[in-house]
């Protein structure tokens, strides 16, 4: 008889123990992070920066600086001052060398000459959605400490200097 009731504690308490166990489990709030919700764009716009009266221009970079709490990068092309095509654009911008910084450009092949710009002429539209309404607009990085920064080339490879007058960013009404 000891031997039965014995069995019979053991048999009660391998069906019980699970049993509220899970009950204890499911009581206890959930330790899984759910990632938070992106928030939903409001629209999109454009902007486009432009090269102003640059002789020679072989190859393009710029940082561009936005909010990320604000806007969000969507696409880029080229503008009408460069036709590259990949790989001679970048195709997929770095957009996490830092929060809020998009590097984007293009070059011409090794055989082509350099593009003299006469006037203002466009060398590259960007997309942005936006999530509030007033926003901040994006801007240009010219003078940077960070690894990447804005450059124009010409085709012997030299620098050209950059003012807010030769190169700027707008965005499109």
């Amino acid at each position: 008889m000891p031997q039965t009731r014995g069995l019979t504690v053991l048999i009660t308490l391998l069906v019980v123990l699970p049993a509220l166990s899970y009950a204890f489990a499911s009581l206890l709030p959930s330790t899984i992070d759910t990632p938070p919700e992106e928030p939903k764009i409001l629209g999109t716009f454009t902007a486009v920066i432009e090269a102003k009266d640059v002789k020679d221009l072989w190859a393009w970079q710029v940082l561009v600086s936005f909010n990320p709490d604000e806007l969000k990068y969507l696409n880029w092309r080229c503008g009408e001052t460069i036709k590259a095509e990949p790989p001679f654009q970048i195709t997929n911008p770095q957009i996490d060398i830092a929060k809020g910084r998009l590097l984007i450009g293009a070059t011409l092949k090794a055989d082509e000459p350099g593009v003299n710009i006469e006037g203002i002429k466009a060398l590259a539209y960007i997309t942005f959605g936006y999530y509030i309404e007033n926003y901040t607009a994006p801007r240009l990085i010219i003078e940077s400490n960070e690894p990447f920064k804005t450059i124009l080339l010409d085709s012997k490879l030299q620098e050209i200097p950059i003012t807010e007058e030769t190169l700027n960013i707008k965005v499109l009404p």
